[in-house]
């Protein structure tokens, strides 16, 4: 999880390790500086295949209004992407 509300950030934290037993997620927390460094070891992860990143959706840049609504609708279980 990245950005998002607070509450919703704690409750990721405190349940990610229950979610992972009793489902097919797999929830971990992961801190990072925002340095060069710390960036670099995170893009060696995802290009590795070790961290993935969940899309809920994809949107053209024409569909931005559609990507607001659709977050507006507070259902996404995922990132919301915006394709350049």
């Amino acid at each position: 999880m990245v950005g998002g509300a607070t509450a919703r950030f704690f409750q990721v934290m405190f349940l990610g390790p229950w979610i992972s037993r009793i489902s097919r997620q797999k929830v971990k927390c992961l801190a990072s500086k925002p340095n060069q460094e710390d960036l670099t070891i995170l893009k060696d992860l995802m290009e590795a295949g070790k961290i993935v990143p969940f899309i809920d959706r994809c949107y053209k840049l024409s569909e931005v209004p559609a990507a607001i609504h659709y977050l507006e609708q507070r259902q996404v279980r995922g990132k919301v992407a915006i394709s350049i």
